[in-house]
């Protein structure tokens, strides 16, 4: 039996800050992306589907998405689990209650478990955003396959904290988490699956679920995002705007489709007209931070020192480059916080 475990895909969520002028499309890129794993699921023979937690923004999600949301569900060949998280709670107000779903959608409210042939499946919903605890007690049946899913925080002191200890003790067959956006595993049979598309630059890494065949017990992680979040580094010291330019386009060249991130770091007089050259580019997202340092011509800043403290250090300090550098630069930070 191969079961898919995903989880924090943010269905409708509204993109702000640097991605705001990509939300539209960004939105609708999620929903092809949850419409495409379905696909996949049927065409590979998925019996099960987990999710959780985190399917949807709550805030924004609308009659018409748990619609179409159902439509989707209802072209599925798996049984669909589902468990609450933050962004997705389940109290009385929750609309994906009022919302008729396919009988193949099973969601935890106060079940302790749901059965398919020789599984048992336990899941927790969180039913408020903030806050949430629940006991962790659960007496399991080794005549069934056990799985358990939870959204929940490992290692972190907020947000539901499950510790790494107490999930190693468990006799769960597979934990299914949710939350941490990226995929990992954090304990023996306990893994996150991660966002199945990343929404910002803290979700670096390959993003898709997990594949967990159930009378193997072994797990695939399969990528299936459709963009990823990637900060590179450039050192522009002693490089002319040629060079810099053919060595951020061989390092971004695979990622043309991808939110991508340039930091250029070191020393170069040329800073402002490499920065103009390298804005005018066809990547789909390329937002570029200058961490350069500038130069410092140490003999004209002495001759406009009327002070003539600068003087006096390069005087001290002879010909060691180091120790001028830093002396120098440590008087005009003290200058500037002045």
């Amino acid at each position: 039996m191969k079961i898919l475990h995903t989880a924090d895909l943010h269905l409708g969520k509204s993109y702000k800050g640097e991605n705001f002028l990509y939300s539209k499309q960004r939105r609708e890129e999620v929903w092809q992306s949850f419409s495409d794993l379905i696909s996949y699921a049927n065409s590979n023979n998925i019996e099960i589907i987990l999710i959780s937690g985190d399917l949807y923004e709550r805030e924004y999600f609308t009659l018409n998405n748990f619609k179409r949301l159902s439509d989707l569900f209802s072209i599925s060949n798996s049984e669909i689990y589902i468990i609450g998280g933050n962004h997705d709670h389940v109290d009385e107000n929750s609309m994906f209650l009022k919302v008729d779903m396919p009988s193949n959608v099973h969601l935890f409210t106060e079940e302790e478990y749901f059965e398919y042939k020789n599984l048992r499946i336990y899941g927790i919903t969180w039913d408020r955003q903030y806050n949430f605890k629940s006991e962790l007690n659960f007496e399991l049946n080794d005549k069934f396959k056990n799985i358990l899913m939870l959204h929940c925080s490992v290692g972190f002191e907020s947000h539901f904290p499950i510790s790494e200890e107490w999930l190693n003790r468990q006799k769960f067959d597979y934990i299914a988490l949710g939350h941490f956006h990226g995929h990992k595993k954090v304990a023996d049979r306990a893994y996150y699956s991660g966002a199945l598309e990343p929404s910002r630059f803290k979700d670096e890494g390959r993003h898709g679920f997990y594949v967990y065949d159930l009378e193997n017990e072994n797990q695939e992680f399969v990528k299936f995002a459709k963009r990823e979040y990637n900060t590179f580094k450039v050192d522009v010291t002693d490089k002319n705007v040629d060079k810099i330019k053919n060595e951020v386009l061989e390092l971004l060249n695979e990622y043309r489709a991808d939110f991508n991130k340039l930091i250029l770091i070191g020393k170069n007089q040329d800073i402002e007209y490499i920065l103009e050259i390298l804005e005018n580019n066809d990547f789909y997202y390329l937002k570029i931070v200058n961490e350069t340092k500038d130069i410092i011509n140490y003999e004209e800043l002495s001759n406009s020192d009327t002070s003539g403290i600068i003087s006096e250090v390069l005087k001290k300090l002879g010909s060691d480059e180091q120790a001028i550098k830093y002396g120098i630069e440590a008087l005009l930070e003290t200058a500037n916080e002045n």
